[in-house]
């Protein structure tokens, strides 16, 4: 996880030195290896412009006046912006001020305050009510959310005191038990019933695929919801459990990695709304290229050791090039399958399915993990 981190006084100079020896960091999305990207010389627009495409969160330490308007002119989308957070400069306050949920500002503010032994200030609702956040537990989930509008409806219906159906077609861990906002409904015509009636009633719907949610979504909207009939407030999500490994040279061209990517997808008719994340060797998690895709696509990136790929068990690609130069015979097929199992609920149950393609100057692979969903 890329993090930059800029002060603008002596003591925030301080509080700085004290905060980049951390390296590990625990989020909904699993756990961290924190890389601090420090401001030198540059100016503070153009660090916070290059900031913006390739790291996951900024750290501001000082004046909020001032990270608000280094931000403001880059500031885009809720679900692709970075992580935002500003610390006064004696440490005793850190704020998520851009991207609490999706980005992980909140979860990021509660550990760094940790760390300092300042107090973290939370403004998202349901974090002030302490109430289920559906944005975080799609996240927590990898799920892909296909209508933003329905997690103001679902986090409303809740904050209100109502209870929200929950139905899925991924199956639930074992002991998952949900938290007293939430219901489970057991057949999905209880909300298309809802709809028929014209109830104000909220769901939370969990598809196996996008094109399931979303021939669901064109379904719900053609049932004939008119005239005074409310359409119920629908959380939509769906599984994304493609994993993309993926090797290259160094400094590859940003723009060429991403049309491979895509270009590569398309050929095996995965739909990249379906990636969850790509993988890759440690060595290349600072590899711009890597970065902006990872940043762009709005997908995570996990990096492993090399240790950690050549123990993976398999049938893989050998390459004495690639073994000489980073310590590991094959990056894209051993990251992609590694990931895999380790975000399945089942070890067995992932799979590589793609086995290594080159490109120029790019390896992708593509492995499948199964996971349930928990709570």
């Amino acid at each position: 996880m890329e993090i930059g981190i800029c002060h603008f006084s002596p003591m925030g100079e301080r509080l700085e030195e004290s905060l980049i020896c951390h390296t590990d960091f625990r989020e909904e999305s699993g756990e961290k290896k924190l890389r601090w990207m420090r401001r030198r010389k540059e100016s503070l627009s153009d660090w916070t412009a290059y900031a913006f495409s390739y790291f996951d969160a900024l750290v501001f330490i000082g004046a909020a006046g001032i990270a608000i308007r280094a931000i403001a002119p880059f500031v885009r989308d809720k679900f692709l912006d970075p992580a935002v957070i500003c610390m006064d400069d004696g440490g005793r306050f850190v704020i998520p001020l851009l991207s609490g949920h999706v980005g992980g500002a909140n979860a990021l503010a509660k550990s760094l305050a940790g760390w300092i032994h300042a107090t973290p200030v939370l403004t998202t609702s349901t974090d002030g009510a302490r109430a289920f956040a559906c944005d975080l537990w799609a996240k927590k989930n990898g799920l892909g959310i296909l209508n933003r509008e329905g997690i103001q409806a679902v986090s409303s219906s809740i904050l209100r005191g109502e209870k929200v159906g929950v139905w899925s077609e991924i199956g639930w861990e074992e002991g998952s038990a949900l938290p007293g906002e939430l219901v489970r409904i057991d057949h999905i015509q209880s909300l298309l019933q809802a709809a028929g009636h014209g109830e104000e009633k909220a769901f939370l719907l969990v598809f196996d695929s996008y094109a399931r949610a979303r021939g669901f979504a064109d379904h719900l909207t053609m049932a004939g919801l008119e005239g005074e009939r409310k359409k119920p407030g629908c959380l939509i999500l769906y599984a994304r459990p493609y994993i993309v490994g993926i090797g290259c040279r160094a400094g590859v061209d940003t723009d060429r990695v991403s049309l491979q990517y895509h270009a590569f997808l398309q050929k095996h008719e995965i739909d990249p709304r379906e990636v969850y994340a790509l993988a890759t060797v440690d060595r290349k998690a600072k590899e711009k290229a890597l970065l902006a895709l990872h940043r762009r696509e709005g997908i995570e990136l996990f990096t492993r050791s090399p240790e950690e790929l050549m123990a993976v068990q398999g049938d893989f690609h050998h390459s004495d090039f690639v073994m000489q130069t980073l310590g590991c015979d094959n990056v894209c097929e051993r990251a992609a399958l590694l990931l895999a199992k380790d975000l399945s609920s089942e070890e067995e149950s992932a799979q590589l399915l793609v086995q290594r393609e080159a490109k120029e100057k790019v390896t992708f692979a593509v492995a499948r993990c199964k996971k349930l969903l928990r709570i």
